[in-house]
């Protein structure tokens, strides 16, 4: 796994300076003016994204600016290794799951199938977000089904930042919760329920 670490590239262009549902209620920074620059009402060369108030794309998310569940260190229960969200390059595929959940397995399974099929480099981050499973009890999870990729007990405040983040549900294993972060930074929901294989290989393709 490469571990290029997208944060360094935001540390480099930053300024200096829960529980389950069922718990629940319910279930860029503008550049400095050259010197030489245009005055009012001037033109500049910075093509048509400048004229139109677009944005690249290309240039990742200011450090500051990402929220609090991005920049959380976890631990891989299998390997130990300590990673963030904010650290990965590429495309990465947050799940959040509990082992009890049979439609999360389901979902492994389907991702599972995806990575063998597609061979697309995607990282995929399952993050387990009931407060009665630990460490131990995933990776025995992760064991028994030869899954080979990230998983993460989340603590507490980056469950309660994923559920600011994207609603209470998103902290309710039995909707197969999915997150798709973007190489720039930038993330978005998938639809909650099963996404097979081909569902995600579209998704992905689609961006954020």
């Amino acid at each position: 796994m490469s571990r290029l670490s997208r944060r360094s590239a935001l540390v480099a262009v930053a300024s200096p300076g829960i529980a389950l549902a069922g718990c629940l209620d319910d279930g860029e920074g503008a550049a400095p003016a050259d010197d030489d620059g245009p005055g009012e009402g001037g033109e500049t060369d910075d093509g048509p994204d400048a004229e139109d108030g677009g944005e690249s794309g290309d240039e990742p998310t200011p450090a500051e600016e990402l929220p609090d569940w991005m920049t959380t260190e976890l631990e891989d229960v299998t390997t130990e290794e300590t990673f963030e969200f904010a650290e990965f390059d590429g495309h990465v595929l947050l799940e959040t799951f509990a082992v009890w959940c049979p439609d999360c397995l389901e979902q492994q399974r389907a991702s599972q199938r995806y990575q063998a099929e597609t061979g697309r480099d995607v990282t995929s981050v399952a993050l387990n977000v009931d407060p009665n499973e630990d460490a131990d009890v995933v990776r025995e999870h992760v064991d028994e089904h030869g899954f080979d990729w990230h998983f993460a007990v989340a603590p507490g405040d980056l469950t309660r930042s994923l559920v600011d983040e994207f609603g209470d549900s998103i902290a309710h294993p039995p909707a197969s919760p999915m997150v798709l972060i973007c190489p720039d930074g930038s993330f978005r929901r998938l639809d909650d329920g099963h996404n097979d294989a081909e569902t995600l290989e579209t998704e992905i393709a689609a961006g954020c």
